[in-house]
C-alpha cells in the first residue's frame, strides 16, 4: 500500500471541512425555516383563540337574551326577532370616544332568511335614499352589496351585512320574518 502524499490528504481535509460546514448552513436554514413556520402557526393559533372567545361571548349573551326574555313572560315559542338574526363580525365606525374604528360583533339579518322580497325592500330603499341605481331584482349581488356598505359607510354605522341599525335608518323592520318599511 502506498502512503497518501500530504498535499492530497491536506487538499482532502479541507474538502472534507467544506462540505461539513454547508451541511450546517443548511441544518441552520432549515431549522430557521421551521422557527418561522411555528411561529406563523403560533399567530394562527392565538388568532384561532380570539375567535373561539368571541364566539362564546356571542353563545352567552344571545342565551343571556333568551333567558331574559323567558323571564319577562315572553313565549319561547315565538321568538320572531331570534329566528332571523345572526352575528357577524363588522368594522364599526370610529366615535368621538375611540377615533379609530374596531371590529366588533353587530346583530345581522341572516342569510338564510334573506328572502328575495326582502332583498327587494331593502334594493327600494336605497334606490330611494340614491345608494343603489341598479333593477330591483330581489338578488343580493355584488351591486346591492356595494350600495349596502356605500349607504354604511355614509351614514356612520357599522360596515359589513346587514345589520338591524342599518335596517332601521332605512326606515325598514323585520316584522314575523319579513323586513317591511314604515319604520323612522
Amino acid at each position: 500500500m502506498s502512503a497518501i502524499p500530504k498535499q492530497v490528504l491536506g487538499a482532502l481535509l479541507i474538502l472534507v471541512g467544506i462540505s461539513g460546514v454547508s451541511g450546517c448552513t443548511s441544518k441552520e436554514s432549515d431549522l430557521l425555516s421551521l422557527k418561522r413556520q411555528l411561529a406563523a402557526k403560533q399567530v394562527r393559533i392565538e388568532e384561532l383563540e380570539i375567535l373561539k372567545s368571541d364566539m362564546q361571548r356571542v353563545i352567552a349573551l344571545k342565551n343571556a337574551d333568551l333567558e331574559r326574555q323567558r323571564k319577562i313572560g315572553m313565549q319561547a315559542a315565538h321568538p320572531s326577532d331570534y329566528s332571523a338574526e345572526c352575528y357577524v363580525r363588522v368594522l364599526s365606525p370610529s366615535t368621538d370616544h375611540t377615533k379609530t374604528k374596531q371590529m366588533t360583533w353587530q346583530p345581522v339579518l341572516c342569510r338564510t332568511h334573506t328572502t328575495p322580497e326582502t332583498v327587494r325592500q331593502i334594493q327600494r330603499a336605497l334606490k330611494q335614499a340614491r345608494y343603489y341605481h341598479a333593477a330591483i331584482d330581489g338578488i343580493y349581488g355584488p351591486q346591492t352589496h356595494r350600495a349596502v356598505e356605500s349607504y354604511q359607510r355614509a351614514k356612520g354605522l357599522a360596515v359589513g351585512g346587514i345589520t338591524f341599525e342599518t335596517l332601521k335608518s332605512l326606515g325598514l323592520k323585520l316584522h314575523d320574518n319579513q323586513v317591511v318599511a314604515g319604520v323612522q
